[in-house]
């Protein structure tokens, strides 16, 4: 399914007015305030549109359009003040007072946080391994079927491929991923899928080895185990 195809899907699915598009552009807000600024330059942080609320939205609230919609409306109300107070003080049109552009990072955040992964993750804190399926054993989807995510995140190892990413700089990678009532959900990727380990050796060379594996670690139930088996 094309980018255009699936905005357009999602524009109607927004909309109140029988399918009319509701989604439009609207300019990138111009943080009027020094921290702001200096997180925006460090890409802590990103420009808020609405496309992007929203796909952030769905994120957190699995695909709840009633909630999302309302932080959309929330959204713009804060916009609309803090433009309105703007153009009062003969301030640049599109521009935020100190105020409202903390209250706008405050509510709609895109800060780094822990990262509870060691392995796969770049100098700047976006995962970039190969692991494709969520903690539960889902296949992940490409990120090209979500095209606007990819518009909203760019230069972040988002592109042709199912492999899970933390563009937001979620604590973990994380994918979206087909239910099985078809629906789109999101899920958090497991780091250590794959992973061996030895347990209740005498030493760290022996003892029953162990495979993570959807969540748990299984035993290798077999007694002719060799350094053969052990090298695949």
């Amino acid at each position: 399914m094309s980018g255009s195809v699936i905005q357009e899907k999602v524009a109607k699915l927004l909309s109140r007015q029988n399918g009319k598009p509701v989604l439009r552009p609207i300019k990138p807000l111009a943080l009027k305030n020094d921290v702001a600024s200096r997180k925006l330059k460090k890409g802590e942080a990103t420009c808020v549109t609405e496309m992007s609320l929203l796909m952030a939205c769905w994120k957190k609230n699995d695909f709840n359009n009633t909630v999302c919609s309302k932080e959309v409306s929330v959204f713009y109300a804060c916009v609309e003040k803090g433009q309105n107070k703007a153009k009062g003080k003969q301030e640049t049109q599109g521009r935020l007072l100190p105020k409202e552009a903390n209250t706008l990072l405050k509510r709609f955040p895109n800060l780094s946080s822990p990262l509870s992964c060691s392995e796969g993750f770049t100098e700047l804190g976006y995962y970039n391994g190969s692991v494709s399926q969520t903690d539960s054993g889902s296949s992940c989807l490409k990120w090209t079927d979500f095209p606007d995510y990819m518009l909203q995140y760019p230069n972040r190892g988002l592109g042709d491929h199912n492999q899970c990413r933390n563009p937001d700089r979620e604590s973990n990678p994380w994918c979206f991923f087909r239910q099985k009532s078809g629906a789109i959900g999101w899920a958090y990727c497991d780091c250590h899928q794959g992973e061996a380990r030895l347990v209740g050796g005498s030493s760290n060379k022996s003892g029953r080895l162990e495979v993570y594996l959807n969540g748990r670690w299984g035993a290798v139930c077999d007694t002719h185990l060799t350094d053969r088996d052990a090298s695949v």
